[in-house]
């Protein structure tokens, strides 16, 4: 009889312990789709400043040469218009990029729970384990 209850708590072990190293797979890959995500978001986050700078310098020299022909307050406006544009484009961009990342680390540490859990649940098993083993010798 104590040599079924301690093979079910063995089987319970190596249960716990393979949902730990299923969760733990799991997580690397979580892990390594997020590395992808935030380096394809950072690039086109480099990518939209560079575009921002651009225009803007187009914006600058723009400005600079409707202030020498005199001319130019409607398409200064205009100019001043497709820069706030732009630049809330940005703005948002980067706020999902944050919105992202903080899932991420919600995640992380939804992850780190469990994991704690289950190596929790491991240790206690093993405790009962060695329990039943003294009682039993």
């Amino acid at each position: 009889m104590e040599t079924a209850r301690r093979r079910r708590l063995e089987t319970n072990i190596n249960n716990m312990e393979a949902i730990l190293q299923d969760a733990r797979a799991a997580w690397e890959k979580e892990e390594e789709a997020w590395e992808t995500t935030k380096a394809a978001w950072q690039e086109q986050r480099e990518a939209l400043q560079a575009e921002v700078g651009a225009l803007q310098a187009k914006l600058e020299a723009s400005q600079a040469k409707l202030a020498a022909t005199g001319d130019g307050k409607m398409k200064s406006l205009f100019w001043d218009a497709w820069k706030s544009m732009l630049e809330n484009y940005l703005a948002k961009k980067e706020w999902k990029f944050r919105e992202l990342e903080s899932e991420w680390e919600r995640k992380l540490e939804d992850w780190k729970k469990k994991e704690y859990d289950l190596k929790d649940g491991v240790n206690v098993a093993k405790s009962e384990l060695v329990e039943k083993a003294i009682k039993t010798y």
